[in-house]
C-alpha cells in the first residue's frame, strides 16, 4: 500500500501537533522551538491542542496567534490520547508531528522529518528520534542521562522494532492515524494522573503490517526533567505504572500467572537486598536497575488481581 502523495510547491506538509495541559511556563518554550524552525512557515502549521487547562495556558497560546500558521483547539474531554487524536483530525499536512508541551525542538527538525518521508524509500510510514534531556537543575551524582534519553544509537535507519518511538518526537504519516484510528483512549497520560502506553500501542498494531519506522538521531528534541524526576521515588512509580498499562493491554512478555507474578517479585526483591552494593558511592544507579523490574511486576499484579 502506498501512501505516496504529489505535493504542490506550496502544499502544507506537516502538522506539529502540541498537546498540552496546565504547563503554561513550558509551553511558551516548545512554541517558540516551533516558531524558529528552518522548515519555511508555508510548509507547516502548528496545532496547540488545550486539553482544558486552567491555567493560563490560553493567554500564552494567543502571543503566538500572531503567526499565521499556528492554531489553537480547545479539548474539553481529558486525557492525552483525546488530545492527540483531536490533533490529527485536525491536522491539514501530509505529515502529523507530536512534540510534548514540555520539550523544544532543534531548529531544523521539522526540514529533517519532512526531507525523510520525501526521499526514504522503501516508503517510511512513521519517523522519530532522539530525546535528550532538559533538566530543571543538575541532576544528582547517580543519576545517569539515559534514564531520560531516548535513542536507538547513532546510525539512521529502519529499525527492527514494534514499539516505534518515543512520544514527544513522532512523526507519522496522516493517513495511517486515519488507517487505524488514532490512539487508544484507554492508555496514556489524563490530567496530572500518570499514564502510558497509548503511543506505544498504536505503534505495536500499526507495525503488524507497515513495519516501517525510520529513526534519525539528527532529528532531536529537548525534553524537560523536573527535579522531582531525578528520585528513586519517581522511577520506580514510573515502572509501576508501565506494568499496568502492559497488563492491561496483553503485551505479549507480561505473565499472566498471580502465582507466577507473586514468585518474580520475591525472588527479585531477595536478589535486590543482597547485590546492591548499600554503602558504595552511587549505589542508587544498582538499586534502581534491580527495584524497576519489581515495580513494573507490581503493577501488573494489581491488575491480574482485578484492583485496577
Amino acid at each position: 500500500m502506498s501512501f505516496s502523495e504529489k505535493y504542490h510547491p506550496i502544499m502544507l506538509k506537516i502538522s506539529a501537533i502540541v498537546c498540552t495541559f496546565n504547563r503554561s511556563a513550558l509551553l511558551r518554550q516548545a512554541l517558540q522551538s516551533l516558531v524558529e524552525q528552518t522548515l519555511g512557515k508555508e510548509y507547516y502549521e502548528v496545532l496547540v491542542i488545550d486539553n482544558a487547562s486552567t491555567d493560563n495556558t490560553k493567554a500564552v497560546i494567543k502571543e503566538f496567534l500572531r503567526y499565521k500558521n499556528f492554531r489553537y483547539i480547545y479539548e474539553p474531554k481529558q486525557g492525552l490520547s483525546h488530545s492527540r487524536n483531536t490533533g490529527y483530525k485536525n491536522a491539514e499536512g501530509v505529515y502529523v508531528t507530536y512534540l510534548d508541551d514540555d520539550a523544544r525542538a532543534s531548529a531544523d527538525w521539522l526540514e529533517r522529518i519532512v526531507a525523510t518521508f520525501e526521499t526514504v524509500k522503501p516508503e517510511t510510514v512513521a519517523v522519530g528520534g532522539k530525546i535528550l534531556p532538559w533538566y530543571e537543575q543538575a541532576p544528582p551524582s547517580w543519576f545517569v542521562d539515559d534514564y531520560e534519553t531516548f535513542a536507538y544509537g547513532p546510525e539512521k535507519g529502519f529499525i527492527q522494532s514494534q514499539y516505534g518511538f518515543g512520544g514527544s518526537n513522532m512523526t507519522f504519516r496522516k493517513a495511517i492515524l486515519e488507517l487505524y484510528g488514532g490512539f487508544p483512549i484507554e492508555f496514556g497520560m489524563c490530567g496530572g494522573k500518570m499514564g502510558f502506553g497509548d503511543e506505544t500501542l498504536l505503534f505495536r498494531e500499526i507495525y503488524k503490517q507497515h513495519p516501517w519506522f525510520w529513526y534519525d538521531p539528527e532529528i532531536t528534541v529537548e525534553h524537560w526533567v523536573p527535579k522531582h524526576k531525578m528520585t528513586i521515588r519517581y522511577r520506580l512509580k514510573r515502572s509501576y505504572s508501565t506494568g499496568i498499562t502492559a497488563a492491561k493491554s496483553g503485551a505479549e512478555y507480561v505473565e499472566h500467572s498471580i502465582i507466577k507474578t507473586v514468585l518474580y517479585i520475591v525472588k527479585d526483591s531477595i536478589s535486590l537486598l543482597f547485590s546492591v552494593k548499600w554503602r558504595e558511592k552511587n549505589w542508587q544507579r544498582a538499586f534502581i536497575e534491580r527495584a524497576q523490574p519489581i515495580a513494573h511486576y507490581a503493577g501488573a499484579l494489581r491488575v491480574l488481581m482485578g484492583n485496577f
